[in-house]
């Protein structure tokens, strides 16, 4: 099994068709996977890090919204946010290595739109927002090398949101 890098992929017993090296994790701060939080005062940064001695192509990142009352001129189901998310790549000094919206930030279900395309669905009735953003679909995979993050920053207070979540999917390997 191949990837789209021509890189030879291990398989699991278990699921011979699964490459053993997929990663699926959620973007965390120190104790939750939850980015339904009080940044305004503080901001709070939620991060995938790259592991020690591995390399990770991120294919896709999946965001989840549950609220109420969603439109789309609303983050999630509360007003639009008055100073946004960030969605960042910066190594382990803490430097900023891309920022994926230009000195912007996100703060409507319609922002969405800059990183995921038409990859966005706003939900009616018990409220979601689901946001499809697949990296591949520009080009190719992000590389996060060891000590990398990709960062979702929250600016504002978010605690009006039943829950907003975020996962990275992609493939981790050796750093040789």
């Amino acid at each position: 099994m191949t990837d789209i890098h021509k890189r030879t992929l291990g398989t699991t017993a278990a699921y011979p068709f699964l490459p053993e090296k997929f990663v699926f994790s959620f973007l965390k701060d120190d104790s939750t996977i939850e980015m339904n939080v009080n940044g305004a005062s503080t901001p709070v940064s939620y991060k995938y890090t790259a592991p020690a001695g591995k390399r990770v192509y991120v294919y896709r990142v999946n965001m989840m919204m549950l609220d109420a009352s969603v439109t789309a001129s609303k983050f999630g189901g509360v007003a639009s946010l008055t100073t946004g998310i960030t969605v960042k790549v910066k190594n382990s000094a803490d430097t900023e290595l891309l920022d994926f919206l230009d000195g912007q930030t996100i703060q409507n279900n319609t922002e969405f739109g800059l990183l995921a395309g038409t990859d966005v669905n706003v939900g009616k009735g018990a409220d979601g927002v689901n946001i499809r953003w697949t990296l591949a679909s520009a080009g190719g995979s992000l590389i996060l090398e060891s000590g990398d993050y990709l960062e979702v920053l929250v600016q504002d207070n978010l605690t009006g949101l039943t829950s907003f979540q975020a996962m990275l999917q992609g493939i981790v390997e050796d750093n040789s």
